[in-house]
């Protein structure tokens, strides 16, 4: 009888760490800086998705300083970003210039 309690009890464990978790979702889209800021050694951007007609607007962390200076306000980009629904924010993971059309 104790042998099966073992493997149940981490299997509730599990289930109720996985539940309590943050969600998050990687998007990738194309964007435009709306501003730059930096605090205390951390590093953001605020971005517009250019695909969406709502003027709702996201802040990323950038975790790198120099990405974040190479980073223009008022220009288009295509990035990757992991999204955190509670924060309304998240974490820029990749990015590069959008190309624009001819």
């Amino acid at each position: 009888m104790v042998k099966n309690i073992g493997p149940l009890f981490i299997l509730l464990l599990m289930a109720l760490v996985t539940s309590c978790g943050t969600k998050t979702s990687t998007t990738s889209a194309i964007i435009e800086v709306v501003s730059k800021n930096h605090t205390n050694g951390d590093f953001w951007i605020k971005v517009a998705d250019m695909s969406k007609n709502d003027s709702e607007q996201i802040n990323l962390k950038v975790d790198n300083e120099n990405t974040w200076n190479l980073i223009n306000e008022k220009e288009l980009y295509t990035i990757s970003y992991d999204f955190k629904e509670k924060e309304k924010g998240g974490t820029l993971v990749t990015i590069r210039k959008a190309e624009k059309d001819k």
